[in-house]
């Protein structure tokens, strides 16, 4: 661990990106994630993806998803988000990419090319 500035103890940042490919909604782990053992695929669960860390960590303190969109698809415009942690226990956190004109999942399609970044902040001990 390199060091960060913060207020409290122990915080780690846990950064990286993958691409979503449109026409079956695998993903691809760019080389340099640090701290990440794998990204799930969207499959059959549109709009659904699962980063699992390498370590587990005492608390989820939140996380930042930004993404490259390749072809800007104005009519749906996915806005991504954290659906669920479990950094404590298997080690993940599942994203979910919601269409912002209509809330519904977004299709394999709507992310396809697209290369998702992300920091996931998390607590590496019990001590405040």
């Amino acid at each position: 661990f390199k060091d960060v500035q913060s207020l409290q103890r122990e915080v780690k940042c846990i950064t990286g990106s993958f691409s979503i490919h449109a026409d079956d909604g695998t993903t691809t782990l760019a080389s340099g994630a640090v701290g990440v053992t794998s990204v799930s695929t969207f499959g059959s669960d549109t709009g659904v993806c699962t980063i699992t860390l390498d370590d587990k960590y005492s608390k989820f303190l939140g996380a930042q998803i930004t993404y490259t969109d390749a072809a800007f698809l104005a009519a749906k415009l996915p806005v991504a988000f954290v659906a669920s942690e479990t950094v404590t226990t298997t080690k993940t956190v599942v994203l979910r990419f919601a269409n912002a004109d209509d809330g519904g999942l977004s299709a394999n399609a709507d992310l396809g090319g697209d290369t998702v970044h992300f920091m996931i902040w998390v607590k590496n001990s019990g001590v405040d």
